[in-house]
């Protein structure tokens, strides 16, 4: 059935560890973590199998505390959002993996306001209607590397972040550009 409320890979508090994690979504949810609130995961896997997320996934964790070491967010359905990193918090090695399916709005390879090291986004397949960045969102959102591997037509992809920062960019392009603008850089007057 369906998921009002959000789910959550790994556990809850900041005395939480985990080894690993995968999450199989096959319904509607509303929010995904891919791992927990305020702990420590190492590696955390988010499958998009079916159904829609109407809200955001996120690869890592939730919270200032949290730490994930590595995550792959696998996209095979449809999202609105999508972080390879973490909410306010740090991930180490990020994957993003858009194979079929829809994105609704934009890609974040970093995080929504955290802190990321190196960030990996593969568009081989599906759609996204909004803007691929490869770092994260927000202003104090830091990433130290990006890359950006893009195999369909696209919109606009932003090797940096939103309003962040971004150390070393690199975007491949093996897909159309007729309606792309490419920016090695960010956007927003901080990125």
């Amino acid at each position: 059935g369906n998921i009002n409320g959000t789910v959550f890979g790994a556990g809850y508090g900041e005395e939480s560890q985990t080894t690993s994690t995968i999450v199989n979504i096959d319904n509607n949810v509303k929010d995904v973590y891919g791992g927990s609130f305020a702990g420590v995961t190492e590696n955390a896997t988010v499958n998009i199998n079916s159904g829609t997320v109407s809200g955001t996934v996120y690869g890592a964790g939730e919270g200032s505390t949290s730490t994930t070491d590595l995550t792959t967010v696998n996209i095979k359905s449809n999202v609105v959002d999508a972080f390879g990193g973490s909410y306010a918090g740090f991930a180490g090695t990020t994957n993003v993996n858009l194979i079929s399916g829809n994105v609704s709005g934009n890609i974040y390879g970093g995080g929504n306001q955290g802190i990321t090291t190196t960030t990996n986004i593969f568009v081989t397949g599906g759609s996204i209607n909004g803007t691929i960045y490869g770092a994260g969102y927000g202003e104090t959102s830091e990433t130290a590397s990006t890359n950006v591997n893009i195999g369909i037509s696209v919109g606009d992809v932003y090797g940096g972040s939103f309003a962040g920062s971004a150390g070393t960019t690199l975007i491949n392009v093996n897909g159309s550009t007729e309606n792309s603008d490419i920016y090695g850089a960010g956007e927003g007057s901080t990125s």
